[in-house]
């Protein structure tokens, strides 16, 4: 992550998503240009309208667009994309490290996509996530597990994860839940990241996860699964 000033409105809230660009991107079939601000302008927008903070952590935008459309609502921030990863698993990286290192100025997170994402009302003044500090609250789809998309996509994750079939079997009926989109306080957004990251790297290293980050995950799972019903 690029070294540069970051500001923070007044007891920070604030919404973060990756835009990685010049790599395939699986869920769209097609290579995202490098610097089009038009993939991202109705999310920006949408939470400028909200007076709410956004990030874009981006890997291609150039100094001049950051320039021209960052304001008090929507900060740019430069990071270097690893290639060993795909997008979608990078982002964790980045958004663990960037809470590591500003933990004392955030409050709550949301994160999302970006190109295909808008905000549509400020999901931090509500009363059922103010009231359940410690929830995670996770985007859902209109459909279940047990789907095409699903089924081909997890090929690699029936492969690498240990059980993941087994999870497939169980839980495929159940509504199929959206990890692009996640509402947590703080500390706890820590927690899962760090956790996540870990068992990715166990992944890569083909050694045991430490206890800490299978534990959260596990708990995750099924508390995610249980509030799917």
């Amino acid at each position: 992550m690029a070294s540069e000033i970051i500001r923070f409105l007044p007891t920070d809230s604030i919404i973060m998503s990756c835009h990685i660009t010049g790599i395939y991107d699986v869920n769209r079939n097609i290579t995202l240009e490098d610097d089009n601000y038009e993939l991202v302008r109705n999310w920006a927008e949408s939470i400028a309208a909200l007076k709410l903070h956004g990030f874009i952590f981006h890997n291609n935008f150039t100094k001049e667009t950051c320039r021209k459309y960052e304001n008090e609502y929507i900060t740019f921030i430069k990071i270097e994309y690893d290639p060993l990863f795909n997008p979608n698993v990078y982002r964790y990286f980045v958004y663990r490290d960037f809470l590591q290192q500003h933990a004392n100025l955030i409050k709550s997170i949301f994160i999302t996509d970006i190109s295909d994402v808008v905000l549509v009302k400020n999901p931090f003044v509500e009363p059922y996530f103010i009231e359940n500090p410690t929830a995670i609250f996770c985007g859902d789809e209109p459909k279940t597990l047990n789907n095409d998309w699903m089924r081909a996509h997890a090929a690699h994750l029936r492969k690498k994860i240990l059980h993941y079939a087994e999870y497939e079997n169980r839980f495929g009926k159940e509504t199929l839940l959206n990890c692009g989109i996640i509402v947590v306080q703080y500390p706890f957004s820590i927690i899962l990241f760090k956790s996540y990251v870990l068992f990715i790297n166990s992944l890569i290293t083909k050694t045991k996860p430490p206890l800490l980050a299978t534990w959260v995950l596990s708990i995750i799972w099924q508390e995610h699964n249980l509030t799917a019903n």
